[in-house]
């Protein structure tokens, strides 16, 4: 009451989300840890940059394959020659759930591993992946779309399948190779195909089974 004021001052620094909601933009670079399960949602894009490392680091929750990124927004990989590289903090076995997509992405030059699904695209999803590689999950890609592209993308070491349809999904494989895979391509109707019956496929050509 007699006129006095103070003033007082801090500093807040503001990082890319390591767990729950992105509420803009993001771009991620360099190491990036995830904590928690990441959601984008609509209207969102996350846009990963060439050399990039997710780290999926479960360890202090022990809530088994609960970490994910689900992507209702938009999401764009460019690792292009570097390389964009998404793995679990633990060296050995399947740490995460992997990515959700119930919206769009774009992906070029990511590398995914440790994943129960590496990529599970809703029957509302938009895939386009090239020159990828998705190795040493459960399963690679799981696809319930119709609005997925996937070109020069190496399938490899996946326990249960390298890629599999589902209900009214069906992707477009171009220049792909399938090696160690439980199986490497699951067909709604068809079941496991073999290299011929792939690229028989309307839209299919140039796929391999090494």
């Amino acid at each position: 009451k007699d006129g006095g004021m103070a003033e007082a001052t801090t500093i807040v620094k503001v990082r890319n989300t390591t767990s729950g909601t992105l509420y803009m933009d993001e771009y991620w670079t360099g190491e990036h840890y995830l904590y928690g399960s990441v959601l984008v949602p609509e209207d969102v894009t996350l846009t990963i940059l060439p050399g990039t490392k997710v780290i999926v680091d479960r360890t202090s929750t022990g809530d088994g394959y609960g970490h994910s990124l689900l992507v209702k927004g938009n999401l764009v990989i460019e690792g292009g020659f570097l390389g964009a590289t998404f793995c679990s903090i633990n060296p050995e076995g399947f740490g995460w759930e992997g990515i959700y997509l119930e919206g769009q992405a774009q992906i070029d030059g990511l590398s995914l591993s440790q994943a129960m699904r590496g990529i599970t695209v809703t029957d509302n999803g938009t895939l386009n992946i090239t020159n990828s590689v998705l190795n040493h999950n459960f399963l690679g890609i799981h696809c319930f779309s119709q609005h997925v592209v996937v070109l020069n993308t190496h399938f490899s070491n996946n326990t249960w399948y390298g890629l599999k349809e589902e209900g009214g999904g069906r992707p477009e494989v171009h220049n792909c190779i399938f090696s160690n895979n439980g199986t490497h391509y699951y067909h709604v109707e068809k079941t496991d195909l073999t290299e011929t019956e792939l690229n028989a496929l309307a839209g299919n050509e140039g796929n391999k089974y090494d």
